[in-house]
């Protein structure tokens, strides 16, 4: 399908406002005066490669969608977080799920191109009613995390790396830059499949918590399409039901709180980012070496998400790839 510069520029718009950003806003964003991005928009200049990668970054989407004939006017990341004024408010939580949703679309263009299924290791649902109380939601989550602990179990799997464990499960995961009062979010959409996004700051026994809470989302809330989890959250059943599943999933450690010991802390990256960029980088080379993509491809994904050039060049050399 051949895409024309102003329907470029309307799916360009369309998606500025899916994600409630005014031109200027998304100027800043992309590093582009506001009257350029309304130009872009009117048909009456076309974004070059590398503006539409940063806008398509920027509105959480990826940039072949822009010339997909089955382009979707509303984004369902964007409809669910950031139609939320008390999110989109908040610009460093915004650049945050920008961040996140970049390298979660990125992680999942990578693996279509090798053909790897990351849905088929997905567990089943869990269907559960609405917890009515406190103490119904104690129950739920109690009782899935100990189905779900049983069910690994019997696989053998480990439970000291939570990241590696929520991989095997098909769940993808990055460490990002979210505020201090938030704590993880859980994203499940066709385009990405099940993800989860958890607070970089975070200490190891904590980041431990967070991760076995959102993996508890995975399985109870994948239906909502996302959740974010905030640290102080009083009166939300959902958010404690996942609490109740955390602490239990994370037995025999203890049925204890996001601020026990992590007996395998010393296992732990510094904040939780070298195993996620390990793992795109990986198969971004391992693209690189089908010719699923190009070199200069493969150095705009380092650069795109902080990955220094000498660190992909070094990598290049390691693997043999020239």
């Amino acid at each position: 399908m051949t895409v024309t510069e102003q329907q470029l520029g309307q799916r360009i718009r369309i998606a500025r406002e899916r994600f409630h950003l005014t031109p200027q806003e998304l100027g800043e964003f992309v590093d582009l005066a506001a009257s350029t991005i309304e130009a872009i928009e009117q048909g009456a200049r076309r974004a070059e490669s590398r503006e539409l990668l940063r806008i398509a970054f920027a509105t959480g989407r990826h940039a072949s969608e822009f010339f997909d004939e089955r382009f979707a006017d509303s984004g369902a990341l964007s409809a669910l977080f950031l139609a939320n004024a008390q999110i989109r408010d908040r610009r460093a939580l915004t650049m945050a799920l920008q961040q996140g949703i970049a390298f979660a679309l990125q992680f999942a263009s990578l693996e279509n191109m090798l053909g790897i299924d990351r849905a088929a290791a997905l567990p089943a649902a869990v269907d559960l009613p609405a917890p009515l109380d406190r103490e119904e939601a104690v129950a739920q989550g109690r009782g899935v995390a100990s189905d779900e602990r049983a069910r690994l179990d019997r696989h053998g799997l480990l439970f000291d790396r939570m990241q590696h464990l929520l991989e095997t499960q098909g769940v993808g995961s990055v460490a990002v830059d979210l505020p201090e009062d938030v704590s993880g979010l859980m994203l499940c959409e066709p385009r990405i499949g099940a993800f989860v996004l958890f607070n970089a700051a975070q200490s190891p026994a904590r980041r431990r918590f967070s991760l076995a809470h959102e993996y508890g989302h995975v399985l109870m809330d994948r239906h909502l399409l996302g959740s974010l989890s905030a640290m102080r959250r009083e009166g939300d059943l959902t958010e404690l039901r996942a609490d109740a599943f955390a602490a239990e999933f994370l037995t025999p450690w203890g049925r204890g709180s996001a601020n026990d010991a992590d007996p395998c802390e010393g296992h732990q990256q510094s904040d939780g980012r070298s195993a996620s960029l390990g793992r795109l980088l990986s198969l971004a080379c391992e693209a690189f070496r089908r010719d699923e993509i190009s070199r200069r491809k493969l150095f705009e994904i380092g650069r795109t998400f902080g990955i220094e050039r000498d660190t992909v060049a070094g990598v290049i050399r390691a693997l043999g790839l020239g």
